[in-house]
């Protein structure tokens, strides 16, 4: 499971100027807070699922199905992306061929799982849409082969401070748009 949470501590000039703008209004704070905190985490969620298909060969529903967002409260200031899920079978990644690989003309599967890499042989074979691996020389048994979890390709550096950073960036961007909403909504 892997959660990226908004970090506000960037923006404590905004909040402080927030402050500022409503004086006033002083009970209209979290609010303003809160509705740019949801809308920084609804970003972050758009950002991640970018993020995550230029580095990888997942399908975007795939990475979009694992994630939820907690949203925040005028009393809970907090919202947060979580990501949960399991291995996912390779194909959800890019995958040659799309077929089963059974019979007498059969191909080796290959799989990239990052982007602009090679097609890597699995030494496996395909059957019914899943890969799977012979665990001796018999037929059976044999094992479902999958690649790695949605949280997995999230805990990535780059993935993870690119979110990181585009949440901030909104939450600083919308904190000053729904305070002068705010004050708008007084006159």
């Amino acid at each position: 499971m892997t959660v990226i949470s908004v970090d506000v501590s960037q923006a404590s000039n905004s909040l402080r100027q927030a402050e500022v703008s409503l004086q006033k209004l002083p009970a209209k704070i979290p609010l303003a807070t809160s509705r740019a905190i949801n809308r920084a985490v609804q970003a972050g969620k758009t950002s991640a699922v970018r993020e995550v298909r230029s580095q990888y060969t997942i399908k975007a529903a795939a990475v979009r199905e694992s994630m939820s967002i907690r949203l925040s409260k005028r009393d809970d200031l907090e919202g947060e992306i979580v990501s949960k899920g399991r291995p996912r079978s390779f194909t959800q990644y890019r995958l040659s061929p799309k077929r089963d690989t059974v019979g007498a003309k059969r191909k080796q599967p290959m799989v990239a799982v990052k982007k602009g890499g090679a097609l890597k042989p699995l030494g496996h074979f395909i059957y019914k849409g899943k890969v799977f691996a012979r665990l001796g020389a018999k037929r059976l048994p044999v094992e479902h082969k999958t690649g790695p979890a949605v949280p997995t390709l999230l805990k990535n550096e780059n993935v993870a401070k690119t979110v990181q950073s585009t949440m901030e960036t909104v939450f600083i961007k919308r904190l000053g748009h729904e305070v002068s909403r705010l004050l708008e909504e007084k006159k």
